[in-house]
């Protein structure tokens, strides 16, 4: 049997303005779900491991899965979708908390608190209690060196905005043109559009981590928008998410991950199209038939020089800050890693996973 397919996203991430969470798009909308389990519990609990071995007997069956990873740890889970049953699964605790909306009918509660031994945990509460409060000061430190990285960001992004550095009419061109190539044959789907907003790439302990090839690699038509930052990659991107909404369109929408305002990336799975911020730190490598864009066609480097030196003093500051805020969110993965080890000789992960198979059976008996 031909094993499913993937789709890697993180529903989250560690921004400049803090923690963002998009965890309220990560499933289909309600009304659609048959079910959608939230997982609760602390860390070491055993919610990722639920959850990836949920994936795996999916994706052994030959269905596809998406795999929604935590931005503060690449390599554990935050949540699940099976599409071909209507099923979900997410880590519903801080700072992503979820709590349900149409509680039995659709939302179920798995309490993974229900398997620990909390005698054996109060025997360790300050240190835990102290881990957690150190997890959240490294945080805070994070969150203000990217705070800081995208002032200087947007001080390197400054210098395209000086007068006739860049061809911004062209640039208004070149979206119409990209428009009318992929909405030309589209009217209004009578519909009205729903756009489900997540990342492709976050900022996670490693540094920046992408997932884009898994989100795009089974599109038919792509468009690679390649360029420096500041010449106008995210106006053309908008402009697509705009027109396809006007269209009454769905569409998945990507938002960056130092400013989560900013669009990446835009999927319309209706069109088969999708539409890629094809610069770094978002690696995907152009395919033979993509069709590749390059904004620095409306770049004057004559008139940029002008503000070179002072463009490159921003760019150095805005790496060191970055750099500044990746070590402490390394730190607090560590951190995290000490805080799950009170807990995990505390679990009964026999009796979890028996839950998990029990749970497994009920959710392959919505499809028959």
């Amino acid at each position: 049997m031909t094993r499913g397919k993937i789709r890697h996203l993180f529903p989250g991430n560690n921004t400049s303005i803090g923690f963002f969470s998009l965890y309220q798009y990560m499933p289909p909308p309600l009304e659609n779900l048959k079910r959608y389990f939230i997982i609760k519990g602390g860390p070491g609990v055993g919610k990722s491991t639920f959850m990836k071995a949920i994936a795996e007997t999916i994706l052994n069956m030959g269905h596809d899965v998406e795999l929604h990873h935590c931005s503060s740890d690449n390599a554990s889970l935050d949540g699940v979708v099976i599409p071909f049953l209507g099923v979900a699964f997410v880590d519903g605790t801080a700072p992503h908390s979820i709590d349900p909306k149409i509680p039995g009918a659709v939302e179920e509660i798995i309490n993974l608190g229900d398997f620990w031994n909390a005698a054996g945990l109060q025997k360790d509460r300050v240190q835990i209690a102290a881990a957690i409060s150190e997890n959240g000061r490294l945080f805070r430190r994070a969150y203000s060196h990217l705070a800081v990285a995208k002032i200087f960001h947007d001080e390197y992004e400054s210098a395209f905005s000086e007068p006739g550095v860049m061809d911004w009419k062209a640039v208004d061109r070149e979206t119409l043109e990209i428009l009318g190539d992929i909405f030309s044959s589209s009217s209004h789907s009578g519909l009205q559009s729903v756009q489900r907003h997540l990342f492709a790439t976050a900022i996670t302990p490693d540094g920046p981590q992408s997932h884009l090839d898994s989100i795009v690699s089974g599109i038919r038509k792509r468009y690679v928008i390649s360029g420096e930052s500041g010449t106008g990659k995210t106006t053309i991107l908008r402009q697509v998410a705009n027109r396809a909404a006007l269209l009454g369109l769905a569409t998945e929408v990507f938002h960056c991950a130092l400013e989560p305002a900013k669009i990446d990336h835009v999927v319309i799975p209706e069109l088969g199209t999708a539409v890629i911020n094809g610069s770094i730190p978002h690696t995907y490598t152009p395919e033979k038939d993509d069709i590749v864009i390059s904004t620095e066609r409306f770049l004057n480097r004559h008139k940029l020089a002008a503000f070179g030196a002072e463009a490159a003093d921003a760019w150095q500051r805005y790496e060191d800050a970055f750099a500044a805020a990746i070590t402490f969110i390394a730190r607090a993965k560590q951190n995290h890693d000490l805080l799950e080890n009170y807990y995990i000789p505390n679990m009964d992960f026999k009796a979890i996973s028996d839950l998990r198979e029990q749970i497994m059976r009920r959710i392959l008996s919505l499809n028959q």
